[in-house]
């Protein structure tokens, strides 16, 4: 068989985030093939004018690409960004930082140069407006690799008795589970048939599973890491902590998404464009007082007072109560409407969950008629059991509190809940300025409010990190072998 040594790729290395993802997939598409890349070559090409968005003169928008056979081919990343002098250095090392936190080091820097006519009265050349960068993953055995839609397989058909491993370019390939046999919640030990030296991840026939966690978590500065931290010494999800390396996992996605917003001074104006300006809400909020993940306060790694308040006025173990997955309490410079939002996340999952038998303290007679306007056989049915124990929570903790707390229920789902469900939902809460209220978004909502809202450091780039890490993450395979994504991008 003739193989090629050498290709040579021509891509369009863009003038907008948009090209980035183009960019990745042909690149990952070569060198799943067997290649690496040996070397670019930016091309200076003339564009602009009247009918371009930008002047007329001289730019390097392309480059040739000379890729050479590998037999450990690396995957890339690849990131495009807009040149800003003041900024530039602290950006690099930024996103270097983060790409070296997920297995992938900085191999090539091209600068993105352009030359403005001087003839067709367009003043100086302007010199270099963008930086194109380059990440190779790192082949080395026992090194995590953090996996994203641009290096999984878009198609992995699983045979009767193996699965191959989800990364491209791998033919790796551990014997199908069984019903009968381990899978993801047995010891690490006993998954050993199950593991892929080279990616670090244990396999199933549809997900797959770190074999460090921590390889899920985005945010890995000293100060991140010390949050995190606290939360998970305090925090009485300790089996929900080792399942944090999975693909589907709801808390280090959480984490990822909220401690960012928190941290960013983004939560209160999230919380008005996304919910909405309503008066029951935020009309006198200033800001957030206090972020709490699990029932565990981010900044003490106390468990909320209020919430164990609450949890013992309903009836529940104060302890191991109902859970929202992050609480967002708020401060006020008048006398009324201190939100209090509770928010439930869920990635693949139903929001609707059931339980055969409901505790008789949920449906108390004087709680439950300040929350609903039916009885709890209906309303169980439609909200499910979930939802209705974070309504009653949200309720009690605003009754405890005091300070005026208006309680909110946010649910996020990667599908909109139909408009009918929401109708039906919203006819059964008591209409009452300070009971609880139910909203709900998607996670398409929450990846176009980081698109559109620099965070509290102007120089920062993680709202750049945490939109690729929202339009990367990936969900599983389907039964037709078909990689499933958060975002329809």
């Amino acid at each position: 068989m003739n193989i090629v040594r050498q290709k040579i790729v021509k891509l369009l290395l863009g003038s907008s985030p948009i090209h980035s993802k183009e960019v990745m997939k042909n690149i990952n598409e070569t060198a799943s093939q067997g290649y690496r890349i040996q070397q670019i070559t930016p091309l200076l090409q003339r564009s602009g004018g009247a009918i371009f968005t930008r002047s007329h003169g001289l730019f390097i928008d392309e480059a040739l690409v000379c890729f050479v056979r590998e037999k450990k081919n690396p995957l890339y990343h690849y990131w495009l960004l807009r040149y800003d002098e003041h900024y530039a250095e602290k950006q690099i090392q930024q996103i270097v930082n983060f790409e070296n936190s997920g297995g992938f080091n900085l191999s090539t820097l091209t600068p993105l140069n352009g030359f403005l006519d001087q003839t067709a009265g367009q003043g100086v050349g302007r010199g270099t407006y963008g930086l194109a960068m380059f990440f190779e993953s790192q082949t080395e055995r026992n090194l995590p690799l953090r996996l994203d839609r641009w290096i999984l397989k878009p198609n992995r058909p699983v045979e009767d008795d193996y699965v191959p491993c989800p990364v491209m370019g791998c033919e790796f390939k551990v014997p199908r589970m069984t019903r009968d046999g381990p899978d993801l919640d047995h010891d690490q030990e006993k998954l050993k048939d199950y593991f892929c030296h080279q990616h670090m991840i244990f396999i199933s026939p549809s997900t797959f599973e770190y074999k460090e966690p921590l390889t899920s978590i985005i945010w890995q500065e000293k100060e991140d890491l010390a949050a995190l931290n606290r939360v998970k010494s305090s925090t009485g999800k300790r089996g929900a902590w080792r399942r944090m390396g999975r693909e589907r996992d709801e808390d280090s996605f959480t984490w990822n998404v909220f401690w960012y917003l928190y941290k960013e001074n983004l939560v209160l104006k999230f919380l008005k464009e996304i919910i909405g300006r309503s008066s029951f809400l935020i009309a006198n909020a200033k800001n957030i007082d206090e972020a709490v993940f699990w029932s565990v306060e981010a900044g003490t790694g106390n468990t909320h007072q209020l919430l164990i308040d609450a949890r013992k006025a309903l009836g529940e173990n104060t302890a191991h109560g109902t859970e929202p997955d992050v609480i967002f309490t708020g401060s006020v410079g008048a006398e009324k409407n201190v939100p209090l939002v509770l928010i439930e996340c869920k990635l693949s999952s139903s929001p609707i969950t059931n339980k055969a038998a409901i505790p008789d303290y949920y449906t108390n007679y004087d709680k439950w008629n300040r929350v609903f306007n039916e009885p709890p056989e209906k309303v169980f049915r439609v909200f499910g059991y979930q939802i209705v124990r974070h309504l009653l929570l949200a309720n009690e903790m605003a009754a405890v509190g005091g300070r005026n707390l208006t309680p909110t229920v946010l649910l996020i789902t990667k599908e909109q809940v139909p408009a009918d469900i929401v109708s039906q939902m919203t006819s059964m809460l008591m209409n009452h300025p300070q009971n609880a209220r139910l909203a709900f978004v998607t996670w398409k909502n929450v990846y176009d409010f980081v698109s559109s809202n620099q965070g509290s450091d102007k120089g920062s780039i993680n709202k750049m990190i945490l939109g690729r890490y929202l339009e990367g993450k990936t969900l599983g395979y389907d039964a037709k072998g078909v990689l499933q994504l958060l975002l329809p991008l």
